[in-house]
Order: C-alpha cells, then sequence, then structure tokens
C-alpha cells in the first residue's frame, strides 16, 4: 500500500514495473513518516523520523538529505493584476463553499481569483476542483 503513494500518478502498468524496481534495487519507501529531526552522525547525518501513524521512530543514517516542502506561488502575476480586477482579487469563500457565484461578477473589466499553484504547493487535480467550483455558477 504505502508502494502506491511513490507512483500514484502513474498508471497501473508503469506502477507495477516502477515498484518492482524499486524493491529490486531495496528501495524501501517511507511515505508515512515525517522527517522529526537531522543530526550529524560521523562523515554522515542521522534523520529522526517519526510514523504519522504508530508513533514510532526510526532512525535512518545517510550522507545526503534531500527535503521537499514544496513549491512556493509566484504571486507577481496575481499582485499586479489585482488591483486593476473589478472585484480586487477577492473570492468570497462563504459564496464559494455555498456554491453560489461570486459576488461583484457583473462589474466592469475583468475578474481575478488565485487558484491552484499560484495559491499555494498543489497538484493540478485541486487546481481543477478550485476552477470548478468558482466556474459552474457562472
Amino acid at each position: 500500500m504505502v508502494n502506491d503513494v511513490l507512483t500514484k500518478e502513474l498508471s497501473y502498468a508503469e506502477s507495477v514495473i516502477w515498484r518492482k524496481h524499486f524493491a529490486e534495487e531495496g528501495i524501501v519507501p517511507h511515505a508515512a513518516s515525517s522527517l522529526r529531526s537531522v543530526e550529524r552522525s560521523g562523515n554522515n547525518l542521522l534523520g529522526v523520523f517519526v510514523h504519522e501513524l504508530t508513533g514510532k521512530t526510526l532512525s535512518l543514517e545517510a550522507e545526503t538529505v534531500v527535503i521537499e516542502n514544496g513549491t512556493v506561488p509566484v504571486k507577481e502575476v496575481f499582485d499586479n493584476l489585482r488591483s486593476l480586477a473589478s472585484n480586487q482579487g477577492i473570492m468570497d469563500f462563504n459564496a464559494l463553499s455555498q456554491g453560489i457565484p461570486q459576488p461583484g461578477l457583473d462589474g466592469d473589466g475583468f475578474t481575478l481569483f488565485r487558484i491552484g499553484d499560484a495559491l499555494s504547493s498543489r497538484d493540478v487535480p485541486a487546481a481543477m476542483l478550485d476552477a470548478l467550483r468558482l466556474c459552474c455558477r457562472l
């Protein structure tokens, strides 16, 4: 099950091939573990992980630790367009959660909303869902 996290965006056939390759190379995924600390251990680094479901700790020693923290949204385009938009780039979250049209859509010019990766580190389906929620009532 945990292996599926490594290949979640691949088709089933591709997923099996890659999971087999990981197993042959001795790559053990720890997708349900969070990195808690890193400290020196001789010439290496010792990473301490905590399993998110069981709370058990796991220590792994390695030469290098790579941390992926997602993306930082590029907000300059949004910030430059915001003052020109009829809604000033403001989204009414109550209207969004109730599935009703955003207020101010009938103003002059264009409306602007910050969704998907322009808002935070998200995948394409999450951005598409944001757009669907906003546009389904137009």
